[in-house]
């Protein structure tokens, strides 16, 4: 799905924030959180951990650089090979500075790095001051396993479990950046390390977009949880089978409006997950009307028996004054079905007219409890974008939707409350167990804008959903710059053991700082999908 339509009307918001000067939330990380004291002496920054450390992932920030800048456990020059060294180092997101540490029974730990996969170890043959590295990820290795004990404060010390005596430390009590770290007694300060919880790329589903056949660039990423643990992923504008892995570039023209991706859930091989469009029509996008010059983004979607429903969003060829590159948006969202598991298109119908003006493509949820499938939609207000909500019975998909008020449901879409609030029009909802979440990006118009994916949540489909926060910063660079991207989507059947969610988000090039283009063919992995997992404590607490 694309955003870009919304965008046409953000536009002039945009041009009134350059105008008023924009009021930016500080998004408070360890590099520029200030350093405060509560009343019982404790610091309170971020997320910083503790007690008892839960198997999840995170920052580890030496104390000795607490005052200097706040560095963080890295691997020198972002490295993913076994014999890598650590350092320390400023925090930047997706560098190898984020650790997953997984509680192996009592208080043992084996940390490993979500860049690489590869655990923190002590070298085979060690002595006090040696520095510590990666290492093949074998939890029964004791130089990869490590006993976590808080010293109060925020404060924790990370011994190995070779000797009681020797831990992770900085060397010579170094603030700077590029110290080693090593390991070494446990008795001063540079044995002090601070844990928060961090967001960090998912690489295995990240690496699950670079494909080099079917569908291989575009946009969108919603995925629909369906029957015998599969999961169909849907796409906007995408490239298909336009791959060069001479240069790892791909045909700088799209190939199809929509495409679709079925996958085995618990398989990320992109071999294993065939692209699905109308390979017998000249026009292979998936969903279409034979006949009409329509094209469509696809959107969320719920399976309900032996269907899958698509909601789409509609644009035909117009020269009417509110055109946007001559393209004007259809009133109604469009329902596409799919009989599953055949995985053939069997029609559409047209949702009633008015829901057009409120987007409701942005996340389809089916709640059997209720017996209503939530649809959720967005409209810009402002300087923002309100999310609302109608619903339609899960036995009766073709019905008229209803809209929530504030107090109940009813048929006037015009009379629909405002739930929740996001920063841009790339805004989404899905849900996580029983949470709702929203997803928003920071407003993000071309390289070098926004970088951060900001969620809320509430308890109910009705709202209301707290105050967004920032959870993650995207970490894509390309010769130094910073991409236009959109698209948050969630995708909550991928919650992991650690209670760490799946995101999606889909990158669109990093014009005008560096060309799109080089002739007809651009670089793949700036026009793909990329994918992130934020711990649901960093956005609900109690969950």
């Amino acid at each position: 799905m694309k955003t870009k339509p919304a965008l046409l009307g953000a536009v002039a918001w945009c041009l009134l924030m350059l105008l008023q000067g924009c009021k930016k939330e500080e998004f408070k990380t360890p590099q520029n959180a200030d350093s405060r004291l509560r009343p019982n002496n404790t610091r309170a920054i971020g997320d910083e951990m503790r007690g008892a450390i839960p198997s999840g992932s995170y920052q580890i920030v030496t104390d000795v650089s607490y005052n200097a800048g706040k560095q963080v456990l890295s691997v020198v020059r972002a490295g993913v090979r076994e014999g890598d060294k650590i350092e320390q180092r400023d925090y930047f997101p997706g560098t190898g500075q984020e650790w997953v540490a997984q509680n192996m029974g009592g208080n043992e730990y084996v940390i490993v790095s979500t860049q690489s996969g590869l655990a923190l170890q002590v070298p085979v043959t060690y002595a006090p001051g040696v520095q510590l590295e990666l290492g093949k990820l074998n939890t029964g290795l004791a130089n990869q396993r490590w006993v976590g004990k808080y010293l109060g404060n925020g404060v924790y010390q990370i011994r190995t479990k070779l000797n009681v005596n020797l831990g992770i430390n900085v060397e010579a009590d170094s603030a700077m950046n590029g110290a080693r770290i090593t390991l070494n007694n446990l008795n001063s300060r540079r044995s002090h390390f601070l844990l928060y919880r961090t967001a960090y790329r998912d690489m295995q589903a990240t690496n699950f977009f670079k494909r080099r056949s079917g569908w291989v660039s575009g946009d969108g990423g919603f995925s629909i949880p369906l029957d015998n643990n599969k999961v169909l992923w849907t796409f906007g504008d995408s490239g298909l089978d336009t791959y060069r892995p001479s240069d790892n570039t791909v045909s700088c023209l799209f190939s199809v409006h929509n495409a679709l991706i079925l996958q085995d859930k618990d398989r990320w091989s992109a071999a294993a997950a065939p692209t699905i469009v109308d390979n017998a029509s000249t026009d292979k996008s998936t969903f279409k009307i034979p006949g009409s010059k329509a094209f469509f983004w696809d959107g969320s979607g719920v399976q309900i028996k032996d269907t899958i429903y698509v909601a789409c969003s509609g644009l035909e060829p117009s020269n009417a004054p509110d055109a946007w590159l001559g393209v004007k948006g259809l009133p109604n969202i469009y329902m596409f079905k799919m009989k599953y598991p055949e995985m053939t298109v069997a029609g559409y119908h047209k949702v009633q007219p008015e829901v057009g003006k409120f987007d409701f493509v942005i996340g389809l949820v089916k709640d059997e409890a209720s017996g209503y499938v939530y649809a959720f939609g967005r409209k810009q207000i402002f300087l923002e974008f309100s999310i609302h909500v109608a619903r339609f019975p899960i036995s009766n998909p073709n019905a008229r939707w209803t809209f929530w008020d504030g107090s109940k449901w009813g048929d006037d879409i015009n009379k629909s409350a405002t739930i929740g609030v996001g920063d841009s029009p790339g805004t989404t909802v899905f849900r996580v167990r029983n949470k709702y979440v929203a997803l928003s990006t920071e407003i993000t118009f071309d390289c070098d804008d926004g970088k951060r994916i900001f969620a809320s949540y509430s308890n109910s489909p009705t709202g209301p959903f707290t105050q967004r926060k920032a959870v993650y910063t995207i970490p894509d660079r390309y010769k130094g710059h910073t991409p236009l991207f959109y698209t948050p989507a969630g995708h909550g059947e991928y919650l992991n053991e650690r209670n760490e969610v799946l995101i999606t988000y889909s990158l669109n090039g990093y014009a005008p700082c560096v060309p799109n283009c080089s002739g007809p063919r651009s670089i793949r992995d700036n026009f793909t999908v990329q994918a992130a997992r934020i711990p649901m404590k960093m956005i609900d607490p109690t969950f």
